[in-house]
């Protein structure tokens, strides 16, 4: 992620990023690339012990965009990605769009028919897989492998020969398939783009904030999770793939890492609030000063202890 000018601004906090780069030819992959530039030296992503820099995730990027040249994705090729939250699965994420590619997350622990019904109607040119899955799909690139640097000289660049346009595929999504057959989604950049410009605006992010990442990928939010925090210069905090299910974790891990927004499903919402003591919140909190009802009916059990909760994160 180099190679930025003046004319790729980094959206500030509380305003949309230039509406001009929404219908250019430059949008979201010139936001990652100014942020990586802006704040080479800030936590861009945090792990169980370990903060990676902008600049760290920057090299990682470079070395995954050359390991998918090298195994001939070319702009355009959808790569999918069937592995655990981890930094590299985001380097990998950010690298496939980095070099015009479309990347397409399938979720094979939870679903692992599913997922291999889906990879025989999408026929990517790569699948990415980590070690839990990957005697799953008999083929599949791991994931270490591309995280590795090559030995050899670099002669697979990974810059674009062109800024992708917005009516441009950036990724693959699909739907639940609880009507049926679940469908393939395919989304352009002009669609991230405006989702993140509108979230910037609505809820704005800023260098202070760090934003939870702890769904599967396969989740289409999880999209904005990690790429409208890298756009601005904020952290994403990658919760260990299984964290999601032990509340008590998860909110030592919220805490550890000083995560500013989250996000949950109200199904998740209730049993986490319901599992953990509020005072686990008190390290973090939020950057504004005033929050939203997230509760159920008032007077409930839930309730009394989401506002606990809310108190203590906003006393930090």
């Amino acid at each position: 992620m180099s190679e930025v000018t003046a004319s790729d601004p980094v959206p500030p906090a509380g305003q949309p990023p230039d509406e001009r780069l929404l219908s250019a030819d430059r949008g979201m992959l010139a936001w990652l690339r100014a942020a990586a530039t802006t704040h080479a030296d800030q936590p861009a992503l945090r792990q169980l012990g370990e903060d990676i820099t902008y600049r760290q995730l920057s090299g990682r990027l470079t070395t995954i965009s050359a390991n998918l040249r090298r195994r001939s994705v070319e702009r355009g090729d959808v790569v999918a990605l069937c592995a655990g939250r981890s930094a590299d699965l985001v380097a990998a994420l950010l690298a496939t769009v980095n070099i015009g590619a479309v990347s397409c997350p399938l979720d094979l622990r939870q679903a692992p028919d599913r997922g291999r019904r889906l990879l025989d109607r999408l026929r990517p040119r790569l699948v990415v897989a980590d070690a839990e899955v990957a005697d799953l799909v008999p083929g599949a690139c791991p994931l270490s492998d591309l995280a590795e640097r090559p030995t050899d000289d670099d002669s697979h660049s990974n810059d674009l020969h062109a800024w992708p346009t917005p009516g441009e595929l950036v990724y693959v999504t699909q739907t639940s398939g609880s009507t049926g057959e679940p469908k393939l989604v395919p989304v352009p950049h002009r669609a991230l783009a405006n989702r993140i410009a509108w979230a910037q605006q609505r809820y704005p992010l800023g260098t202070g904030d760090t934003v939870l990442f702890a769904g599967s990928l396969a989740f289409d939010f999880a999209f904005w999770e990690i790429i409208a925090p890298l756009c601005v210069g904020a952290g994403v905090a990658v919760a260990p793939e299984g964290m999601e299910a032990e509340p008590a974790l998860l909110a030592n891990f919220i805490a550890t890492a000083r995560v500013t927004v989250a996000h949950f499903v109200p199904s998740l919402l209730a049993d986490f609030i319901e599992a953990v003591d509020p005072a686990a919140l008190a390290g973090c909190g939020p950057r504004s000063r005033g929050t939203r009802s997230l509760a159920p009916k008032s007077g409930s059990t839930s309730t009394d202890r989401l506002r606990r909760a809310l108190t203590c994160w906003l006393a930090r």
